[in-house]
């Protein structure tokens, strides 16, 4: 092989690789600045997470030792930060609108999936964290369902 065709062909791989390397250090930064985020609000609750899951532009996690849930989601407009003592909490659930089916598909489609937290005290109202919002997230639905499950599971303990 002659010097101008290595080089080509170097120019070349660089060209297909380096999308793929800057779009990865860009979920990089921007998963270190959501648990960064999460971690200050534990940290001004007197927490530290124990337990956490990154997804899109939000964040949920938990301190097993004080019995706190936080949760961060970042839109175009705005970040909403939230945090719920679950020693109040006496239900946790999954809370999905939208349609129930899809004609084609026969599958449910929603709108938004959250996790509601019913306060002991009946005066309070329950507090949502949203998970999926069709607006913010986009149709196509990541883990979201999953992570609904896995945490109203986890929260329920």
């Amino acid at each position: 092989m002659d010097t101008g065709t290595i080089i080509t062909t170097l120019i070349m791989l660089t060209a297909c690789i380096l999308p793929f390397v800057m779009m990865n250090m860009k979920r990089k930064k921007k998963e270190k600045w959501l648990l960064q985020s999460l971690e200050q609000l534990a940290s001004v609750n007197n927490a530290v997470i124990t337990r956490h899951d990154i997804w899109g532009h939000s964040e949920i996690g938990i301190d097993e030792r004080t019995y706190q849930a936080f949760f961060i989601k970042k839109t175009a407009a705005e970040v909403t930060t939230q945090t719920v003592k679950l020693a109040d909490v006496t239900h946790c659930s999954i809370v999905k609108t939208g349609k129930n089916t899809d004609a084609k598909n026969l599958q449910p489609i929603f709108d938004t999936i959250a996790l509601s937290f019913k306060s002991a005290d009946l005066q309070q109202p329950s507090t949502l964290f949203e998970l999926y919002n069709v607006q913010h997230d986009g149709f196509a639905m990541k883990d979201e369902l999953r992570l609904a499950d896995k945490w109203s599971r986890l929260f329920a303990l």
